[in-house]
């Protein structure tokens, strides 16, 4: 929330994650025809072993069953201007009671990671950008950040901080990664069926200290460079970050800020310098810019006011003309997508679709998310001419902490990447942050475990001489690994405790619960005692199809 305009602090990319091939493997194939007993003690259609065989055609699979680790990479930005006491309070508890709920659940794989949105700026000299660097310390041991000096001075080192954390440190356990077999001390919390990284201390403790990120940082924010920064970093050997992305686990990036993105591209940082082009400035009259300068860099309307129709994001070079992303002096919004897009096709071994999500917390109206409420771009309308001189137009919400920037290019970008069937972009002036995050639990880090379901289909008799219903299916194991995705058929199982996969089958009257749905069988997956999978299993079955109406 902005009360008063803060004077406003950028630094090197990594290497994108890399891609990974596919990996297809043939094993002994499994085929329903003998009569075989199930683990207690039913009698199931039957099945025998064909020796080798070569994996069935994609098209004449059906898609079974679909088992998910739950895994989560949680990466959070968080603005870290000097308006932001309150709302890093709301964010600290909201990121507190997520992970309490989704860590109640058995075999949750969580990770959490910290940012803010201060790259830097010629502007601010005197604060220490982060750059996509995880932050992971008690807000206790860094209680100067939580002291602004700007126009005037804002002091939240006691509601940010100090009425939500009483400890000095995080105590911290060192682990391994994917990418690291040497235990060491992580910039980033974790919780997963191999413990917690986290020393003599609650989860909610250490994220209620590690969550507010101060007050002190640069006024111009960059949410979305800082968000690229972060990834980057995860895969530079040489930095702390690095491993925190897991390429099996979805990705849920978290921009909480009440400004728009200032992501300026520093090769153009003149167009903030007195002696430069002041072409975006709010006032060029004025001995300084102010945050209007990052809405007329990045922002295009259909009008100039005062009510300014749609907004959206748009490449300006540094006359102020329309450009291409090449010459534009704010990074082009592509350069975020991309970056996500990247991302999403590494892990496209591990999960289908669905890996990477942007949830927004901005300045959108309360309701917005659920549809109850639209966000109009103004200019003028307002009557706060203070606000709208800052920031080159209207409020987009208002609450009791302040009022907020309506975001425009942060929006784009969340409503590209959904939360499960849905773009999350919640107000920042709500009194609560546990919605957005509900939103994430719900859609990206909920395991799924069940190993039984009907067959979509009505499978065929192919053997109408013996008696009961004889079916034959050939089932196929889909799962990611380091060197690819993997394929391999799952053989029936032979009553004998299994030590790999395999699949027990009912059918007709041992399937009575799958006559509703059009179908008379069920597939149940038997996974031995501490089989693992990383990101998606997926069960497919190539069978033997009945006439249509004949089940």
């Amino acid at each position: 929330m902005k009360r008063n305009a803060p004077t406003t602090t950028l630094l090197p990319l990594l290497p994108l994650l890399p891609l990974l091939s596919s990996l297809a493997c043939v094993v002994p194939l499994g085929k329903l025809g003998e009569e075989a007993t199930d683990t207690d003690g039913n009698d199931t259609a039957g099945s025998e072993e064909t020796g080798t065989g070569e994996l069935p055609p994609v098209d004449q699979r059906l898609d079974v069953l679909q088992l998910d680790d739950g895994a989560l990479d949680l990466l959070v930005v968080i603005d870290n201007s000097g308006s932001m006491g309150t709302e890093q309070v709301r964010v600290a508890t909201a990121i507190a009671a997520f992970a309490e709920q989704v860590t109640a659940a058995p075999g949750v794989d969580l990770r959490i990671g910290f940012t803010t949105t201060d790259n830097g700026n010629p502007w601010c000299q005197l604060t220490s950008p982060e750059a996509g660097n995880l932050e992971l310390s008690a807000c206790t041991s860094r209680i100067t950040n939580f002291v602004f000096d700007g126009a005037a001075t804002i002091d939240s080192r006691q509601e940010a901080c100090l009425d939500l954390c009483n400890i000095e440190s995080i105590p911290l356990l060192p682990t391994t990664t994917h990418v690291d077999e040497v235990a060491a001390l992580r910039p980033w919390i974790e919780f997963g069926p191999q413990g917690s990284n986290l020393g003599e201390v609650t989860l909610e403790q250490a994220l209620l200290c590690a969550a507010p990120q101060g007050i002190n940082g640069c006024g111009f924010e960059q949410p979305l460079e800082s968000m690229r920064n972060a990834i980057e970093r995860t895969n530079s050997p040489s930095d702390s970050s690095y491993g925190f992305l897991r390429p099996w686990a979805r990705l849920a990036v978290v921009l909480v800020t009440d400004e728009v993105d200032c992501s300026i591209d520093p090769a153009w940082e003149e167009v903030f310098l007195p002696d430069g082009n002041r072409v975006f400035w709010g006032d060029p009259t004025e001995a300084s810019p102010n945050s209007a300068l990052c809405w007329n860099a990045g922002v295009e309307c259909d009008s100039d006011g005062p009510d300014l129709g749609n907004c959206h994001p748009q490449n300006y070079d540094v006359d102020g003309n329309v450009t291409d992303p090449a010459s534009a002096v704010m990074y082009s919004l592509t350069r975020y997508i991309e970056e996500l897009q990247s991302v999403e096709a590494s892990k496209q071994v591990y999960r289908a679709e669905g890996s990477v999500a942007v949830a927004l917390i901005a300045g959108v109206p309360e309701g917005y998310a659920e549809g109850t409420a639209e966000l109009d771009y103004s200019r003028g309308v307002s009557g706060d001419t203070q606000f709208t001189h800052d920031y080159g137009v209207d409020p987009g919400c208002e609450g009791p902490a302040g009022q907020a920037v309506p975001p425009v290019r942060q929006r784009a970008l969340a409503e590209l990447f959904p939360v499960g069937d849905a773009a999350a972009v919640h107000s920042v002036c709500g009194d609560s942050y546990q919605p957005a995050l509900a939103t994430i639990q719900s859609a990206l880090a909920a395991r799924q475990v069940d190993q039984v379901a009907c067959l979509p289909a009505c499978l065929a008799d192919v053997d109408a001489a013996s008696e009961g219903l004889q079916a034959q299916c050939s089932v196929v194991m889909l799962r990611g690994t380091p060197t690819g995705r993997e394929e391999v058929l799952v053989p029936a199982c032979d009553g004998a405790m299994a030590d790999e996969p395999c699949y027990l089958l009912r059918v007709a009257e041992d399937a009575p619960q799958c006559a509703a749905q059009g179908s008379n069988a069920e597939l149940e997956l038997v996974l031995p005692a501490g089989f693992a999978w990383q990101g998606q299993l997926d069960i497919e079955a190539a069978c033997e199809v009945a006439a249509a109406g004949s089940c």
